[in-house]
Protein backbone atom coordinates (compact mmCIF):
# COMPACT_ATOMS: atom_id res chain seq x y z
CA UNK A 1 0.00 0.00 0.00
CA UNK A 2 2.66 2.45 0.95
CA UNK A 3 4.47 1.36 -1.78
CA UNK A 4 1.99 2.20 -4.15
CA UNK A 5 1.28 5.83 -2.99
CA UNK A 6 5.16 6.57 -2.79
CA UNK A 7 4.90 5.68 -6.62
CA UNK A 8 1.82 7.76 -7.02
CA UNK A 9 3.11 10.50 -5.74
CA UNK A 10 6.60 10.20 -7.48
CA UNK A 11 4.65 9.90 -11.19
CA UNK A 12 3.02 13.04 -10.22
CA UNK A 13 5.80 14.83 -9.02
CA UNK A 14 7.42 13.93 -12.79
CA UNK A 15 4.41 14.72 -14.55
CA UNK A 16 4.45 18.03 -12.79
CA UNK A 17 8.25 18.88 -13.33
CA UNK A 18 7.85 17.52 -16.90
CA UNK A 19 4.94 20.02 -17.73
CA UNK A 20 7.06 23.00 -15.96
CA UNK A 21 10.08 22.39 -18.56
CA UNK A 22 7.60 22.45 -21.26
CA UNK A 23 6.37 25.36 -20.05
CA UNK A 24 9.89 26.89 -19.51
CA UNK A 25 11.34 25.82 -22.97
CA UNK A 26 8.40 27.43 -24.64
CA UNK A 27 8.83 30.82 -22.55
CA UNK A 28 12.34 30.90 -24.07
CA UNK A 29 11.69 30.10 -27.38
CA UNK A 30 9.14 32.90 -27.38
CA UNK A 31 11.61 35.12 -25.29
CA UNK A 32 14.71 34.18 -28.15
CA UNK A 33 12.87 34.33 -31.23
CA UNK A 34 10.90 37.51 -31.13
CA UNK A 35 11.27 39.87 -33.27
CA UNK A 36 11.68 42.94 -30.98
CA UNK A 37 14.99 43.36 -28.75
CA UNK A 38 14.20 42.59 -25.34
CA UNK A 39 16.50 42.24 -22.24
CA UNK A 40 15.77 41.30 -18.49
CA UNK A 41 16.88 43.42 -15.86
CA UNK A 42 17.44 43.19 -12.30
CA UNK A 43 16.25 46.92 -10.51
CA UNK A 44 16.40 45.38 -7.84
CA UNK A 45 19.54 47.48 -6.33
CA UNK A 46 17.71 50.86 -7.55
CA UNK A 47 14.60 49.93 -5.76
CA UNK A 48 16.83 49.45 -2.47
CA UNK A 49 18.17 52.98 -2.65
CA UNK A 50 14.98 54.54 -3.74
CA UNK A 51 13.43 52.53 -0.21
CA UNK A 52 16.29 53.72 1.69
CA UNK A 53 15.42 57.25 0.92
CA UNK A 54 12.19 56.96 2.85
CA UNK A 55 10.22 59.64 0.60
CA UNK A 56 6.79 60.68 2.13
CA UNK A 57 5.31 60.36 -1.77
CA UNK A 58 5.39 61.07 -5.39
CA UNK A 59 6.13 64.45 -4.83
CA UNK A 60 9.01 64.48 -2.59
CA UNK A 61 10.86 62.24 -4.51
CA UNK A 62 10.05 63.57 -8.12
CA UNK A 63 11.99 67.16 -6.15
CA UNK A 64 14.70 65.38 -4.95
CA UNK A 65 15.68 63.36 -7.83
CA UNK A 66 15.74 66.68 -9.77
CA UNK A 67 17.90 68.55 -7.20
CA UNK A 68 20.11 65.55 -6.78
CA UNK A 69 21.04 63.93 -10.20
CA UNK A 70 24.25 62.25 -9.14
CA UNK A 71 21.40 60.12 -7.61
CA UNK A 72 20.16 59.38 -10.62
CA UNK A 73 23.77 57.94 -12.12
CA UNK A 74 23.83 56.30 -8.80
CA UNK A 75 20.77 54.54 -9.60
CA UNK A 76 21.59 53.40 -13.30
CA UNK A 77 24.80 51.89 -12.38
CA UNK A 78 22.84 49.72 -10.48
CA UNK A 79 21.29 48.09 -13.22
CA UNK A 80 21.77 44.60 -14.63
CA UNK A 81 21.18 42.69 -17.26
CA UNK A 82 20.88 39.33 -16.91
CA UNK A 83 19.63 38.25 -20.11
CA UNK A 84 18.76 39.14 -23.54
CA UNK A 85 17.83 38.19 -26.72
CA UNK A 86 19.12 37.25 -30.31
CA UNK A 87 17.18 41.04 -31.63
CA UNK A 88 18.85 43.02 -28.79
CA UNK A 89 22.20 41.32 -29.74
CA UNK A 90 22.18 41.92 -33.43
CA UNK A 91 20.01 45.53 -33.22
CA UNK A 92 23.36 46.77 -31.19
CA UNK A 93 25.80 44.98 -33.19
CA UNK A 94 27.40 42.85 -30.95
CA UNK A 95 28.68 38.99 -31.54
CA UNK A 96 27.30 37.00 -28.80
CA UNK A 97 25.25 37.56 -25.70
CA UNK A 98 28.11 38.13 -23.27
CA UNK A 99 29.56 41.07 -24.85
CA UNK A 100 26.11 42.78 -24.82
CA UNK A 101 25.46 42.05 -21.12
CA UNK A 102 29.27 43.44 -20.61
CA UNK A 103 28.89 46.45 -22.11
CA UNK A 104 24.93 47.45 -21.04
CA UNK A 105 24.71 51.61 -21.46
CA UNK A 106 24.60 51.93 -17.35
CA UNK A 107 24.76 56.05 -17.99
CA UNK A 108 21.60 58.51 -18.09
CA UNK A 109 21.23 61.48 -20.95
CA UNK A 110 20.81 65.20 -19.48
CA UNK A 111 17.39 64.80 -20.93
CA UNK A 112 16.34 61.37 -19.58
CA UNK A 113 16.99 62.99 -16.28
CA UNK A 114 14.34 65.38 -16.57
CA UNK A 115 11.06 64.49 -14.78
CA UNK A 116 9.46 67.36 -16.54
CA UNK A 117 8.83 67.42 -20.59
Amino acid sequence: MANRKLRREMANRLSVEAAQKSKDARFHSLFDNAPIPIREEDLSGMKRMIDDLTMPDLAALTAYLDQHLEFLDALAKQIVVSNTKRAGIEQNGYAQKQDLLDNVVRTLSPASKRSSG
